[in-house]
């Protein structure tokens, strides 16, 4: 690989610290700023490109900490991460991203990070047969996504950090509130993939603990609103949602429904418990993109090879709950939260960010 070092000339040094010392007006300004240039490309430099595959506040955690994190160990080992000016966010589309990588490619990065399964599968592909490492950071399967074939020793250029978030640990605290639980709503997109495949997994929980459920789904607000209200006719102990983006843009618009009925929601994003829902569980982004950081710092400062990195797979997400629709269903937020502690270690509260903007006496079509 090239030469990572790049040291100025010490007559250039001297010549723009006599200028920044001298200088007056905008024109000392000027030398000082390139002074600064200068000096900082003293340091073993490394360019990384931090694709972000769409637009999503998970995601931009990540990234945010991903950036914290190489800052950190770029100032602990002496070097210099490179990677302001290469930090792209996508809007998903697959030519974006592959315009992205391409973009990495010329401007001849020592290494990528990819924040989302689409992003790393393309950022794969765009560095085939190039030898630049590629790391990603995913809240999915990397082995069901074709990521790679082994998690302990990856093949090719890739490895990365994943925090999996299984739908059962959502139920886990949903039971360990309620244990007289009887029926449970699944409410979700059904034309979503993972939605199905997440409820699949409840449902098969579900019945392994002798407790009902009854299913309620919809594409747009206006069918979700109609399936939320449907569930609480029916008369459901609790409602559970996975990482559903449909559900969650429309939180706003349902959880007054829940909340009058006294019914706890459960979404499967920290998102969720923003926008009204009891409690919103979902990936530790924080985490995720530390762990992310430092595979990528080991591999470009240690000199790691990548097939050595084993998948770093983190074992907890975040539970957030909102106190003030925990209070409206008459649930003790300091209680509850110490028995959602002992399932997934990180429990935090909020409050809803707004009020919401529709009416909650039920669908006129319904």
């Amino acid at each position: 690989m090239r030469d990572r070092r790049r040291k100025a000339g010490s007559f250039l040094c001297a010549l723009f610290l006599v200028l920044s010392l001298c200088g007056c007006g905008a024109g000392g300004q000027e030398a000082s700023t390139e002074s600064e240039e200068e000096s900082a490309e003293q340091y073993d430099l490394y360019r990384v490109g931090i694709v972000q595959e769409s637009e999503d506040e998970l995601w931009n955690t990540v990234t945010k900490s991903i950036q914290r994190e190489l800052y950190v160990k770029g100032k602990q080992a002496g070097i210099r991460f490179d990677y302001k000016k290469y930090t792209e966010v996508a809007d998903g589309n697959r030519a974006l991203i592959d315009e992205i990588g391409q973009d990495f490619l010329d401007a001849e990065v020592d290494g990528i990070i990819a924040v989302g399964p689409l992003a790393a599968m393309r950022m794969k592909q765009c560095t085939k047969g190039t030898g630049i490492p590629v790391v990603f950071a995913v809240t999915s399967d990397p082995l069901e996504e074709g990521l790679l074939k082994s998690m302990e020793r990856p093949e090719g250029n890739i490895t990365g950090a994943a925090d999996i978030i299984e739908i059962r640990t959502l139920l886990q605290m949903m039971i360990s509130a309620d244990s007289d639980i009887e029926r449970v709503g699944l409410l979700y997109n059904s034309e979503n993939e993972s939605s199905r495949q997440s409820m699949a997994e409840a449902k098969r929980y579900l019945d392994s603990k002798g407790i009902g459920f009854e299913e309620a789904t919809g594409s747009n607000e206006d069918e979700i609103f109609s399936a939320a209200y449907a569930l609480v006719e029916d008369g459901v102990d609790a409602v559970i949602t996975p990482a559903d983006p449909a559900v969650q843009n429309c939180e706003q618009s349902i959880y007054q429904l829940f909340v009058d009925a006294g019914i706890p929601h459960y979404g499967g994003t920290e998102e969720f418990a923003a926008q009204g829902a009891f409690l919103g569980y979902g990936a530790n982004g924080k985490q995720l993109g530390i762990a992310a950081a430092d595979l990528a710092a080991e591999i470009l400062i240690e000199g790691t090879a990548v097939n050595e990195l084993p998948v770093q797979m983190l074992t907890q997400g975040v539970a957030v709950v909102n106190s003030e629709t925990a209070e409206s269903i008459g649930v003790n937020v300091d209680s509850i939260r110490k028995v959602f502690r002992s399932i997934c270690g990180e429990v935090s509260s909020t409050k809803t960010a707004v009020a919401p903007a529709r009416q909650t006496e039920g669908p006129e079509s319904y």
